[in-house]
């Protein structure tokens, strides 16, 4: 969308469309050639005018240019609407939430984010929820914005984290947030502190990954702390899968964030899709492809022919596995993605593949010869990835993909089908997981998954079946992509067209609070602030808004108990005297405002002077100037309008709502301030021609005694007591009217508050201390609000009687209650975890403090940090050497790693020392078990010493060769457990409250995990 000027400098060109010179990323590069035609490489030319940038309309500008013809943008296709009115949100500074379906080009709207940022001088940042995409990401963006303008961190991995770019996984932007948010938790050594005042984008990736049991809460928190007041200049850029609920989390975004974010929703997919549903001809003993649900333009849904809806609850086996091969090569529907869920089942796929293709190549010579010096490349730079079972299919187009490879096979296996080299990939679902390897065919080949223990087995879902049809298509090369689903002798097609009919399934949040936010919180905000702030959580969000469609509209309506005749005349009466009462106070107003446009529009005094604002004429009628706002006329702008400059605020108000004015102030004292206001400010709008925005100026013109100058301008006292009258008859009215409905309210024994009452007893809990009442007479009603200080839930009603509000409150809010228990349970285990914390000694129990156990547990990131702070702080660790740490360290973090089965034993022994230090830990696992039993905390420690001589070994100098033929482990497993193992050492390593001797030998054990595979970077 914009220019490549913000990259990294490289040759300097000039534009040869619009001879703009400009920084280049590589020599020659410009917009077409002398003749003006479209260029067969990826081209660009500068979108910026000549007399500087302007980048509210470069995207304008743009987008008529990608309209007519895609040539002169930075990508190699016509840009979407949904990319272009995103592209657009984001070029005005909004905040957006784009849903798509996967493949429709949701990282292009990524790139316009960065770029606009870059063109700016400013920084971006773009988080993915696993680290392999990061360093996919890192890469791509790489080649897009220059080697030195990208960096990337991860848990292992830094590089150039100064950099203008930065591509890291979103735990580590949360974690980097508790920092920001002053906890000061980042390990000694270990910090990565950014300069948030630089960063103008944050792109979140795959955020429906809020709905993840396991890692869910990472997004919920990093969207909070992004919404903290020194934090919301930042434009958040939220990319996401189709949800069937994108309006209830963009809602909660604004919420959360206290500002505009902008739903861009795309349905269609730029390639459109056809599933395909297997059937076996008997008689041939060959497949058949019958097409059922298509994707296009026109919308999704069944195509099936009646002929295979009469078939459409049978259960028959899947074409053989030789014969559906045959037939996806016959119709020229490779290259493929083949989903096996089995690993083991994806190398020995691709091992029958090439047996079946062996005779029938798939890749013309020079397609094999490149696939060759790849493969040399990789035995001469990382020999021990080499998987040899599988170096001949690989040869001949066909290789496995799943996360039991050794990352640089996987990476090589990525980068040959991204070249088009690779026809057939067997992978597992972890490559749909926002890997970019687009295909033009996908097969599922197993329609039921697990659903973990006690669920047994179910038919994929709409969801899980779109993460990984959406691989299927393209963009640029197919005119449609496939999906084939594998029948299976469980599955029908009746039950799969139904799931795919009921359309995604909503987004449901899994916040939890763990030992570290919880501590990061207190140690951050405090402990009454850090519960609130959970109360922003989107679980808490999901409650209200659920209780709130339940207890909505009529049901209030119709508790309300029949209106007597002489409440009726009573709200007659008040509604005739508001209508008198509005009408004085805007003819007043109207006159107050064309004084006002007589004295400043005609120059008669100067500017800027003192002066008070009105906003809704309140002021009027009270004798006393209560309610008026202080600020500073700056200037009257050619639109009629008054700039003002408040304390805190600027404003941009009509001539009516200047109340008083006063005497001159000192030109020089707000010097620039007018200039300010025309920058880019967020203006928010409380009512007609009332406009404010925040600011940081220094106003001490206003501190003291700023109204002594001050007159009152176009009221006379005749007016004013005239409406001062008007607004005591309406008083006494309100009050005669809420005395009569009060007298019938309580009759009926108060409706909505013995049910509450019932429900709180049945907790052990009391109304006056649970819950806060507010109650305000407003203009023409009551206001009666109920707050709930566990959720922080409000139910509010408005009435013309307090009476009534009182009743559609208390009744509202028992709806909210019985809808938030879910959420209720998560502040019972915060309030849970703080008992724990005090009485293991980790927080102080009567001021919260963090104690030194807390500290290092707010330090840890991991599943149970305050176990792992436990073990790290004990003297059981103290005499290790740097290799038995190594194992300790690997006994600690194993079952959060992987979850290992029960037979499965390591032949590399374990050193004594190691083993006495882990049993030393048993009173310790015994108390804490016992402290979170007690307190409902249902997260049990756990050590696990069955692979700790594996690493322990490796830190002593073992070969790779060794450590892999010591356990039954597939490779990219075991090197997951040693870089959790190396993390939790460089964590230590770190840690400021531990002896020293203890952090050197933990560094030393970290830097010997540094060899490879372990140091291989996709």
């Amino acid at each position: 969308f914009f220019c490549s000027a913000a990259m990294a400098p490289r040759t300097s060109v000039s534009c040869r469309r619009c001879s703009w010179g400009r920084s280049a990323r590589r020599p020659g590069t410009a917009c077409a050639d002398a003749s003006g035609r479209r260029p067969t490489t990826r081209r660009w030319h500068c979108s910026t005018p000549r007399r500087g940038p302007a980048p509210t309309r470069v995207f304008e500008a743009e987008k008529e240019r990608a309209n007519e013809n895609h040539e002169g943008t930075d990508f190699p296709f016509q840009l979407d609407p949904f990319q272009l009115e995103a592209g657009r949100a984001i070029d005005e500074g909004e905040s957006v939430l784009v849903t798509a379906p996967t493949g429709a080009g949701k990282t292009a709207i990524a790139e316009v984010g960065v770029r606009l940022a870059l063109s700016r001088g400013l920084r971006a940042i773009y988080t993915t929820p696993v680290k392999a995409l990061s360093n996919q990401k890192f890469h791509e963006f790489r080649s897009t914005f220059g080697e030195g303008a990208v960096g990337l961190i991860t848990g292992d991995v830094k590089i150039r984290p100064d950099a203008d770019v930065i591509v890291m996984t979103t735990e580590i932007l949360r974690n980097i947030l508790y920092t920001e948010l002053g906890s000061g938790s980042e390990p000694e050594g270990e910090k990565t502190r950014l300069d948030f005042s630089r960063v103008q984008a944050v792109v979140l990736d795959e955020v429906h990954y809020m709905g993840d049991e396991e890692r869910g809460t990472v997004w919920e928190e990093t969207i909070i702390y992004l919404g903290s007041e020194h934090l919301r200049h930042i434009q958040l850029i939220s990319l996401s899968a189709t949800l069937a609920n994108a309006e209830e989390i963009s809602a909660w975004m604004r919420q959360t964030r206290r500002q505009p974010v902008k739903l861009v929703r795309a349905e269609s997919r730029p390639v459109p899709l056809t599933l395909f549903w297997t059937l076996r001809d008997l008689e041939s003993d060959r497949a058949e492809l019958q097409p059922v649900y298509r994707i296009d333009d026109a919308g999704d849904g069944v195509i099936a022919s009646e002929f295979m809806k009469s078939l459409s609850q049978l259960k028959e086996p899947a074409p053989d596995f030789r014969s559906m091969l045959l037939l996806l090569r016959k119709q020229k529907m490779l290259p493929c993605i083949w989903f096996i869920f089995k690993r083991s089942a994806c190398d020995q796929a691709a091992r029958r593949a090439y047996k079946t293709l062996a005779k029938r190549p798939l890749l013309k010579q020079r397609e094999r010869a490149l696939l060759a010096e790849m493969m040399e490349e990789l035995r001469r730079s990382h020999p021990e990835s080499v998987k040899h079972d599988l170096v001949k299919p690989f040869l001949c187009g066909i290789a496995s993909h799943h996360a039991g490879l050794l990352p640089s096979w996987k990476g090589l296996v990525e980068s040959a089908f991204k070249r088009g080299l690779i026809k057939v990939v067997f992978a597992t679902h972890t490559l749909a997981l926002g890997i970019n390897m687009p295909a033009k065919t996908v097969v599922i080949s197993e329609l039921e998954t697990r659903r973990g223990p006690g669920y047994g087995r179910g038919v994929l879902t709409h969801n899980e079946i779109f993460q990984l049809a959406g691989r299927a298509g393209r963009r640029g090369y197919d005119e449609t992509g496939n999906c084939v689903l594998l029948n299976s002798p469980n599955v029908s097609l009746q039950r799969v067209l139904k799931n795919l009919m009921q359309g995604p399934a909503p987004v449901d949040s899994s916040f939890t609070a763990g030992y570290g936010m919880v501590l990061n919180l207190i140690s951050t905000l405090g402990y009454n602030r850090g519960k609130e702030m959970m109360k922003s959580s989107f679980k808490n969000f999901q409650c209200q808004a659920k209780a709130a469609s339940e207890t909505a509209g009529g049901e209030l309506r119709s508790a309300a108990p029949t209106t007597s005749p002489a409440v009726r005349k009573l709200e007659q009466r008040l509604s005739a005297q508001v209508r008198v009462l509005r009408a004085l106070v805007g003819q007043t107003q109207a006159a107050r405002g064309a004084l006002v446009e007589d004295l400043y529009l005609e120059g008669e005094l100067p500017l800027p002077c003192l002066a008070a604002l009105d906003e809704e004429g309140e002021s009027l009628g009270q004798g006393d100037g209560s309610g008026l706002t202080p600020c500073v006329i700056l200037e009257v702008t050619e639109a009629g309008e008054f700039l003002c400059c408040g304390e805190k605020r600027l404003f941009r108000v009509e001539a009516r709502h200047v109340a008083a004015v006063g005497e001159e102030v000192p030109g020089e004292t707000f010097q620039g301030t007018a200039a300010l206001a025309s920058g880019d400010l967020r203006w928010k709008r409380s009512s007609q021609g009332f406009f404010s925005a925040a600011h940081k100026l220094q106003v001490d013109v206003l501190r003291n005694g700023w109204g002594d100058t001050l007159a009152f301008v176009g009221v006379d006292q005749e007016t004013e007591s005239a409406i001062r009258g008007e607004r005591r008859k309406l008083t006494e009215i309100r009050r005669e009217l809420d005395a009569l409905r009060l007298s019938d309210f309580d009759s009926d024994g108060g409706e909505g508050l013995q049910e509450i009452e019932e429900w709180l007893g049945a907790r052990g809990q009391r109304f006056d201390d649970r819950f806060k009442a507010q109650e305000k007479e407003l203009e023409a009603s009551w206001r009666y609000s109920l707050e709930d200080t566990v959720t922080g839930i409000i139910a509010q009603t408005e009435d013309v009687s307090l009476a009534e509000a009182r009743r559609g409150s208390r009744s509202r809010m028992l709806g909210l209650l019985e809808n938030a228990e879910s959420y209720e349970r998560v502040v019972k285990e915060f309030d849970g975890r703080v008992r724990v914390l005090c009485e293991i000694g980790a927080l102080d129990e009567r001021t919260l403090e963090l104690r030194p156990l807390g500290r290092v547990a707010a330090q840890i990131k991991a599943e149970n940090e305050l176990w792992i702070a436990t073990c790290v702080t004990g003297s059981e660790i103290f005499m290790l050497t740097s290799k038995e740490l190594a194992g300790f360290a690997c006994a600690l973090i194993l079952r959060d790693s992987l979850r290992l089965h029960s037979n499965v034993e390591c032949t590399l022994p374990a050193s004594e020392a190691l083993y006495r230090s882990l049993e030393g830990l048993e009173p310790k696992w015994d108390t804490l078990v016992e402290l979170q039993v007690a307190n409902g905390v249902d997260q049990a420690p756990f050590v696990d010493a069955r692979l700790s001589g594996l690493a322990e070994h490796w830190a002593d100098g073992a070969t790779w060769q060794q450590v892999r033929d010591s356990v039954d482990l597939d490779e990219g497993d075991i090197v997951k457990i040693l870089h959790r193992t190396q993390d939790l050492l460089r964590q230590v390593g770190g840690l400021d409250l531990v002896p020293e001797e203890l952090r050197r030998t933990a560094r030393q054990a970290a830097d010997s995990f540094q060899r490879s595979p372990l140091t291989d970077l996709l």
